[in-house]
């Protein structure tokens, strides 16, 4: 019998890990940039281990080496994809094919001939600067066939996509030769007394600058990148949806600096340069047409010109947030000297939209509104009407308000996670990367189910998914939920609520309101119901960073104990005669 393979669960998000039996296996289908270089379309290689957070690791490893690899096979295969050159590729192979190429022959000869008379050394001169004159001539009339058949050897190559008929192709050649000109004439002048003679030519100056600044094979940016987030991976510090919404920044970052530059060429200069061009982009100009097919510099230079509006300090910060760790790690693990960003962030203070609670008149207009009344039809939950709903729409929004609980911790919820204890119904708030549940503290936490939200019969609803789910408890709550891409169930919901709120007149652009104003409204009533912050923290499962936190493993927070706190609450009446 062969065996059975699946995908590991999708709610992991784990990307390139396939669970066979109990063993995870790394399956990765080759990008069509290396389908030239690699005979497999998919690699499926057994990472010979049933923990994920070790599978997840290998498998960030594994695929930098095959990028790494798959990238050196291009470098020698000329039926790979071609593909354009930019101008700083081509006078780097023009800097690599002619001035690089000629200065050790140079040196060479002057070790052969012994330029030790005044006859010899002067003929040495001779023939530099006869050599010299002859490649300018040749320069400014028809190039010399040793330049043509160096660039095409070089294009052959590097599988660059350059027609002999190109004006690229000219260019190329004419930069082959501003190199020869230019190794000739830096060692003329050395010989005649300026021994500190350097090249002055743009074409040699940018080329050694870019061979400078060049990462090694397998070092670029994003290769360092997927080892970094391989090692916070494993470490637990890191998600794989998080680590997903990273690397678009890093992505991003990389093209702006360079994607072969090495990162430990990167300077505060360059920082500050993305940082301010961030800075001037709209907050969704790649979705923006006006914007399309432009570069981040472009994008920015037309925003600023037509006056749009930019992303806040704030925003940016968050941006430089995700590349200054992945650069400091870099400092750690010896790839650079010392992190750029440092100094570099907006001093702006955090929380400068902060989600705002709800006001008593809010939550009046939000459960006397047609979704929890009686709406017209699915899609026109805003509209009176005689139909009502018993799914998510319904039941998330009520379960906030009375546990102050996230939207996404609600969304996840399986029939199991609604369990009893000493009489007490309560809701487990998992973290579990096997089910695919988690928290943002990254712990488990008990939230009481309120005796107000068990009389208008959520335990009954819980009940009725039970038995359309055939008796299966590890079944979705919320069955019509689903992950988006970002891996995050709690996207739908979330986005539905914010519509929602708009439509009955609640909500106006981005001023914070939300689901998560529930949370912040459940604040305030446990402060108002005389409990301290120390204690509304446990009660929302906020993460307590004491040194006593860190000992033991029982977590703050009894079933008994919270639920004491959630029924000294005291609730409005017109909410509770709304849901009647």
């Amino acid at each position: 019998m062969s065996t059975i393979r699946k995908r590991a669960k999708p709610a992991t998000f784990q990307k390139y890990l396939w669970l066979r039996g109990q063993i995870y296996w790394f399956r990765y289908g080759v990008p069509k940039r290396y389908q030239s270089v690699e005979t497999r379309k998919i690699i499926q290689v057994s990472l010979k281990t049933s923990d994920i957070r070790h599978a997840s690791l290998l498998a960030g490893k594994m695929r930098a080496d095959l990028h790494a690899e798959w990238e050196g096979r291009l470098k020698g295969n000329p039926s790979a994809i071609a593909y354009q050159p930019d101008n700083l590729e081509l006078m780097l192979a023009a800097t690599e094919t002619a001035y690089l190429r000629i200065q050790p022959k140079l040196e060479q000869l002057v070790r052969h001939k012994k330029l030790d008379t005044k006859v010899a050394y002067d003929g040495y001169l001779k023939t530099l600067r006869s050599s010299r004159d002859h490649y300018l001539r040749a320069k400014a009339s028809e190039p010399l066939p040793i330049w043509l058949e160096l660039a095409d050897k070089q294009i052959q190559r590097r599988n660059w996509k350059l027609p002999k008929d190109s004006e690229s192709y000219h260019s190329f050649v004419g930069m082959i030769a501003e190199a020869a000109i230019e190794v000739i004439s830096v060692e003329l002048a050395k010989r005649e007394g300026s021994l500190g003679a350097e090249p002055t030519s743009l074409v040699v100056k940018s080329g050694l600058e870019t061979k400078e600044r060049s990462a090694e094979q397998g070092e670029t940016i994003l290769e360092l990148f997927d080892r970094y987030a391989a090692y916070r991976l494993a470490e637990g510090r890191k998600r794989e949806d998080g680590v997903a919404q990273d690397r678009k920044v890093i992505e991003s970052f990389a093209s702006f600096v360079g994607g072969k530059r090495s990162v430990g060429s990167i300077t505060p200069i360059d920082i500050r340069n993305w940082r301010d061009t961030l800075a001037a982009l709209p907050p969704t100009y790649r979705k923006a047409k006006a914007y399309e097919g432009l570069s981040m510099q472009d994008a920015a230079a037309k925003a600023k010109a037509i006056g749009a509006k930019s992303i806040s300090p704030v925003t940016v910060n968050k941006y430089l947030s995700t590349v200054s760790p992945f650069l400091g790690w870099c400092v750690t693990n010896a790839y650079a000297e010392r992190n750029p960003c440092d100094g570099l962030f907006f001093d702006v203070a955090k929380g400068k939209n902060p989600r705002p609670p709800f006001t008593a008149e809010q939550l009046r207009q939000i459960f006397s509104s047609p979704l929890f009344t009686g709406f017209l039809r699915n899609g026109k939950e805003h509209e009176p009407g005689i139909q009502k709903a018993d799914d998510w729409r319904y039941w998330i929004p009520i379960v906030c308000f009375f546990t102050g609980a996230r939207i996404g911790e609600i969304a996840q919820l399986r029939i199991n996670d609604v369990q009893f204890e000493d009489g007490i119904p309560f809701l487990l708030i998992r973290h579990d990367e096997k089910t695919g549940q988690c928290t943002k503290s990254g712990f488990s936490r008990v939230v009481p189910i309120h005796s107000e939200l068990q009389r208008i019969g959520f335990l009954s609803f819980v009940e009725r998914q039970l038995k359309a789910a055939k008796g299966l408890r590890t079944s979705q709550l919320f069955p019509e939920i689903e992950v988006n891409e970002r891996g995050h169930i709690g996207a739908k919901p979330s986005r539905f609520w914010r519509d929602y709120l708009e439509r009955i007149g609640i909500k106006a652009g981005s001023d914070g309101l939300g689901a998560h104003s529930f949370r912040h409204t459940m604040a305030d009533a446990l402060r108002t119901a005389g409990y301290l912050d120390d204690e509304i923290e446990v009660a929302l499962g906020h993460n307590q960073k004491t040194v006593t936190a860190g000992y033991g493993k029982v977590r703050q927070g009894t079933v008994k104990r919270i639920n004491k706190m959630l029924e000294n609450i005291t609730t409005p009446d017109f909410v509770m005669n709304s849901l009647d």
